[in-house]
């Protein structure tokens, strides 16, 4: 059984914004299952559908244990080309991009260090402070770095998403409600 996620209205927007841009090293496409399947195997299409994937070849996926469930509403993954981290990053679509600013770059480190370190709660805090107390100046060095993230900040004011001002505990907590996907790939992968 396939994912046959409804596409509706933030999705639909994001892309028509999306193909004209190359949002922070990521080009971002309707779903398609079949990047998940290479990476991980024709499991995969069980709960995930790729829209995105990062210059590195990792991809962005829907992440639903229900069919038919609508592609805003679902936790969005981050796929990591390498095999890990292949966890949740986002509870649903605005809440990723709330953190999409921030970068790729630093969805995949925050990501890393949770995948990790899971039972240091103490280096977790840390990086969670470290980060968070440079949150502004890591959006400034994303828009260094990127030319889009003025586009994308525009554009997510227009659709009244927020930037996050803490987007460490935003992915720790999406992971946290959504530990099951790593276990679910092992599980498949053995």
């Amino acid at each position: 059984m396939s994912l046959q996620l409804k596409k509706t209205g933030l999705y639909n927007d994001w892309l028509s914004f999306a193909a004209n841009q190359s949002i922070v090293e990521c080009d971002f496409f309707d779903l398609k299952e079949g990047p998940v399947n290479e990476l991980l195997g024709d499991f995969s299409s069980e709960r995930l559908t790729a829209f995105g994937e990062h210059a590195s070849g990792s991809l962005l996926s829907f992440y639903s244990k229900i069919a038919d469930a609508n592609v805003n509403e679902v936790p969005v993954a981050w796929l990591d080309s390498e095999g890990a981290p292949c966890i949740v990053v986002s509870n649903n679509l605005q809440d990723f991009f709330s953190i999409l600013p921030y970068g790729m770059g630093f969805i995949y480190s925050v990501a890393s260090v949770i995948e990790n370190n899971l039972n240091e709660a103490d280096l977790l805090a840390k990086t969670k402070q470290r980060i968070t107390q440079n949150a502004d100046e890591l959006l400034e060095t994303s828009k260094k770095r990127f030319l889009d993230v003025d586009d994308l900040l525009t554009w997510l004011n227009s659709k009244n998403i927020k930037l996050s001002s803490d987007p460490v505990t935003a992915i720790v907590e999406a992971h946290e409600r959504n530990s099951d996907l790593t276990s679910w790939i092992v599980e498949k992968l053995i």
